[in-house]
């Protein structure tokens, strides 16, 4: 079924109908202010004033950026009221997001064809990575405290290492207010949803700080399909939260900064029969339990000279429990520790940054391995100015693995200007993934002498600006190339570097930014296939679409619309995923200067598809809630 067709195309219509009626007393009644935001949201900034962190080794004008890049801000993720990261996500292009039933059950991510162990993860700048998968498993991070998300696509590897093959997912912690802010958030909905965020930050023009705690619960979701005969719903709860503080001095040039993030969940999973997949287990459970600490500081040596330095520290545990199944029980450990410090030159029309960095990695499979490995690395940049809005970086990076061997990555991108508000960005590169713990160690299924697994990358695109900078039109042509990818091979009965992947596409947005209405529409065609085997990759749809509206009525009444479709796809087992759409509105109402109720209709449609064959997914539903601050 084509994406734009019968249900797809409903979704989709019914979101723009939604956008047409919503806008329509924007259009019948004259322009009021715009009321401030709460303690729970930043503004907005200017498209030229927009500043991406995670595109370079210092901090880039999105103009400036050659890579494929979209920035989710707090506001954005405010619009929705959207609670978890993933959730953000499914409105990115080039990206598809994976989960094996209802809320809190196994979350993957995929980049333009990449594995869910090829996307780098970041909080904060340190790596949230799995030792042990090599994956991020995305179903306990929540956007309690992000100021915002960034999505680097292609290869970054010669930016950040391992497993920055496909591209790289920053999160980045809000720092504190000037003054005082408090901030409150509840909400109850169907599916005996719960919601309750608590917020304080304060500080000065030279030091802030910020806090914030999170409790989000659901007990009527599955993880097993129901509609497969598995009507036992397994409940959720997910315990965050974050601390921030940030110090600056010598007119802003110096800085000081530190994150804490702390996350307790606890899932109810269910088990899997081979012949009839995953079927319900009534007492089967995860329990996972992960802090993340960034520390920073950048001090200027002189004027042409900045120095700094970042340490970072994760701890993720991992425990599962199956009374009825003794083969049910395991404990998963990974722990990351890093270190690294950078020296950034400003030498005219080029800004050179070297440097190097320590990682420890150490993971363990509790009765199966324990083992620890050391990567040691290097790195340079030159990026330079080719006149007003032209930018051009080089770089190379060299990755010294204990157990593998060494990797050396590249990295090109141009930025371009042209006419009046029109740029071209390119971006070619070079990527790596290390093998991960269970393909070293794992008994009778690892492989010591494994290598890593690489990629070579490109990506071409063109945007225009119009109408006073209000829309902004952009297409992305890309192609990757996945070389020495770890496979079983049946011949040893061990993993080996035996399997290559090809990934291709366009990714096509549409952007409106006035005065009351935000819209952005994304359309994304990958077509990817496995070169052993001639399929198409598992869980990467061939295409995929997005709508993000965001209407401001009056000075009071907000309303939201998102909506996502895919069509193509197939599962790991080769079965073939039907097609898929999805629908959520919110709407929200300022009561006086405090107080803000909203409402949200989740999953309009009620589409029931899956994600993964012989899961749920969360079918439609109803959520109310009232967000406070002062």
């Amino acid at each position: 079924m084509s994406i734009f067709d019968t249900g797809s195309e409903r979704c989709l219509a019914a979101a723009l109908c939604c956008a047409a009626i919503f806008a329509f007393p924007i259009l019948s009644s004259a322009a009021e202010p715009d009321p401030p935001p709460s303690a729970d949201v930043a503004a907005k900034p200017e498209i030229d004033d927009e500043i991406v962190v995670s595109a370079g080794l210092v901090p880039l004008e999105r103009a400036q950026v050659g890579s494929s890049v979209t920035v989710l801000t707090a506001e954005d993720l405010e619009r929705h009221r959207l609670a978890t990261v993933a959730d953000a996500l499914r409105l990115v292009p080039g990206l598809e997001v994976s989960r094996t039933g209802g809320p809190g059950q196994l979350t993957s991510l995929f980049i333009r064809g990449g594995s869910s162990s090829q996307a780098l993860v970041l909080v904060d700048g340190v790596r949230l990575n799995s030792a042990t998968t090599g994956a991020v498993d995305f179903a306990a991070l929540s956007t309690d405290g992000l100021e915002r998300i960034e999505v680097l696509r292609g290869p970054q590897s010669t930016l950040y290492g391992s497993e920055a093959m496909a591209g790289v997912v920053s999160l980045v912690t809000r720092r504190g207010d000037s003054g005082l802010a408090l901030g409150a958030m509840v909400e109850v909905g169907e599916e005996d949803h719960r919601r309750v965020r608590l917020r304080a930050a304060g500080g000065d023009d030279s030091f802030g700080w910020n806090v914030v705690g999170g409790l989000l619960e659901t007990e009527d979701t599955f993880a097993a399909d129901p509609g497969a005969g598995n009507p036992e719903p397994d409940a959720w709860e997910n315990l965050s939260a974050v601390a921030s503080f940030d110090r600056t001095w010598s007119n802003g040039r110096g800085q000081l900064d530190g994150a804490l993030r702390f996350v307790d969940s606890d899932t109810q999973i269910d088990g899997f029969s081979f012949g009839l997949g995953p079927v319900d287990d009534l007492d089967a459970s995860t329990a996972r339990e992960a802090w993340i600490a960034s520390f920073g500081v950048e001090v200027p040596v002189s004027r042409t000279w900045r120095q700094s330095a970042r340490f970072g520290w994760v701890q993720d545990d991992l425990e599962g429990r199956d009374p009825g199944n003794p083969f049910g029980d395991f404990t998963i450990e990974s722990r990351r520790i890093e270190a690294s410090t950078q020296a950034d030159l400003d030498l005219g029309v080029h800004r050179l940054s070297f440097g190097g960095g320590l990682e420890q990695r150490e993971g363990a499979s509790v009765g199966n391995f324990d083992e620890d490995v050391e990567i040691v690395s290097v790195f340079v940049q030159d990026a330079w100015s080719l006149g007003q809005r032209s930018t051009v970086s080089l770089g190379a990076r060299y990755d010294d693995h204990e157990q593998f061997g060494d990797e050396t990555t590249v990295r090109a991108t141009l930025a371009v200007g042209f006419g009046r508000g029109g740029r071209v960005h390119a971006s070619w590169g070079t990527g790596f993934k290390a093998p991960t713990f269970n393909d070293l160690y794992f008994p009778f299924f690892s492989n010591p002498d494994l290598l890593a697994e690489t990629s070579t990358a490109w990506d071409l695109g063109v945007e225009q600006r119009l109408a006073d900078d209000r829309l902004t039109l952009g297409v992305t042509v890309f192609d990757s190339e996945f070389e020495d990818l770890i496979a079983f091979d049946f011949v040893t009965f061990l993993p080996q570097n035996i399997s290559e992947a090809t990934s291709e596409g366009v990714e096509a947005t549409l952007a409106w930014s006035g005065e009351r209405v935000d819209a952005r529409a994304t359309w994304t065609w990958n077509e990817t296939e496995d070169e052993t085997t001639g399929e198409q990759l598992a869980r990467r749809p061939e295409r995929r679409a997005t709508l993000d509206v965001g209407l401001r009525v009056n000075d009071r009444l907000r309303l939201a619309a998102a909506a996502y479709a895919v069509a193509d796809r197939i599962d790991s087992d080769g079965s073939t995923l039907d097609d898929a759409e999805r629908l959520d509105l919110t709407a929200e109402l300022a009561i006086g200067e405090h107080l803000r109720p909203y409402l949200r209709l989740l999953n309009v449609f009620d589409d029931d598809t899956s994600e993964v064959s012989g899961y749920g997914t969360r079918g439609r539903a109803g959520v109310a809630g009232l967000s406070a601050s002062w």
